[in-house]
């Protein structure tokens, strides 16, 4: 009995050895310590992660599919498999799936590049809280930010995690046009004065979404904006200033704004060939690409309203039956890295924005990010943070394009 009781003393001993002397990883003031995060890693190596997505730009498909994936096995052992993700379609199929009590799906990670969270939620088909557990989230994002705590009108509760974002930019030629206006005051100055020099790209684009978004997010009520279910009647009270704005500029617009540009290769054109003095992206380089692709003016230049523009946030999120919630949650937290957010952001691979701060990261960390050079005709991230205002809720857009397109004609 001495002898079995001395064996065992001298094995917790041993553990404990092996265990102090082990490098664990740092989890911030994450829900889960050091030992339990790297069982979730542990656990998550040599497996394989079906990642589901809505990625339609080609830069963001070539990201994953070049340095990603690769990335993923290399770094976490994680074979990462993508596949096209209809969000419509697969919550039809979770919802059969609960109801019949599938616990292994064929999903394990969505990523959200448009509206579906609230649907899926609603649903109860996501798996958490988790956003919590992730040691990236504590150390490397600001948590009360609203784009990190609300998506679609819906608190988050630790059901999605934001990694990664993109916003409205303007160019001007700073060849034809000195300064740009940088207010919405300004803006309509311009557009008075200049009869037929400024449009926006119509409200099917994501770009013109975003223009209007903008409007919406500067002069409506925010919290009615983004948190707020409206009647019919609240919806004209909360837009009305929209309308307002846009009813004022509208005759001074190109074309008289009784039309707008069907895309924003459309307005492109426009901006090059001088009929108008701005054009948009969702892409900050896009003057950069432009210049090369000689399809932008010599001296075109990304600039932002002081008063902020709004853009799209890129989300992560676990169905309930993920077969492999480690993978999915280490793939997350790897995505929140420095290497990888600073990957997608270089203008080389993507230009993807950030969704960390790096004022808040470890310096090696955020340095990753901030040493990344841009063109002197496009934005760096801290300009853009500075000026970001929130994604508009896919309701409340829906809502504002309608009120707009039935009251301008447009």
């Amino acid at each position: 009995m001495k002898k079995k009781i001395i064996w065992l003393a001298l094995l917790v001993g041993l553990t404990t050895m092996l265990t102090a002397c082990k490098e664990l990883p740092n989890v911030g003031s994450a829900d889960v310590t050091p030992n339990e995060w790297q069982l979730i890693l542990d656990s998550s190596d040599k497996t394989t992660l079906n990642v589901y997505h809505d990625y339609k730009d080609k830069l963001a498909t070539t990201w994953m599919d070049t340095i990603m994936v690769p990335y993923m096995q290399e770094q976490l052992g994680i074979k990462v498999v993508l596949n096209p993700l209809n969000v419509d379609e697969y919550l039809k199929k979770l919802k059969t799936e609960k109801t019949n009590e599938v616990a292994i799906g064929s999903a394990d990670l969505f990523i959200l590049t448009d509206s579906g969270f609230a649907k899926l939620k609603d649903a109860g088909v996501l798996y958490g809280p988790f956003k919590s557990k992730l040691p990236n989230v504590s150390l490397n994002q600001v948590g009360e930010s609203y784009e990190l705590t609300w998506l679609d009108g819906k608190p988050i509760d630790n059901l999605a995690v934001q990694i990664g974002k993109n916003q409205l930019t303007l160019f001007f030629d700073e060849d034809t046009l000195e300064a740009p206006p940088v207010t919405l005051q300004e803006l309509r100055s311009y557009v008075k004065a200049n009869q037929g020099k400024f449009t926006f790209p119509s409200l099917s684009t994501p770009e013109g979404k975003a223009f209007v978004g903008t409007l919406a997010a500067t002069l409506c009520d925010q919290k009615k904006l983004y948190e707020t279910k409206l009647s019919a009647a609240d919806q004209a009270k909360l837009f009305a200033p929209v309308l307002t704005y846009l009813r004022d500029i509208q005759p001074s617009m190109w074309m008289q704004g009784k039309q707008l540009p069907k895309t924003t290769a459309e307005m492109d054109q426009l901006f090059k060939s001088g009929q108008i003095g701005f054009s948009m992206s969702l892409n900050q380089n896009w003057a950069t690409n432009m210049i090369k692709e000689e399809k932008f003016p010599e001296g075109a230049k990304a600039f932002i309203l002081s008063t902020g523009t709004t853009g799209y946030g890129q989300y992560a999120a676990i169905p309930f039956n993920s077969a492999n919630k480690s993978g999915a949650m280490a793939l997350v937290n790897e995505l929140l890295s420095g290497e990888m957010q600073s990957s997608k952001y270089n203008p080389k691979n993507w230009g993807n924005l950030p969704s960390v701060d790096p004022m808040k990261m470890e310096k090696t960390e955020s340095a990753k990010i901030t040493k990344i050079s841009v063109k002197r005709n496009a934005l760096k991230e801290e300009n853009l943070s500075a000026a970001r205002l929130p994604q508009i809720p896919s309701d409340k857009m829906m809502q504002l394009i309608s009120y707009l397109k039935k009251n301008l004609g447009i």
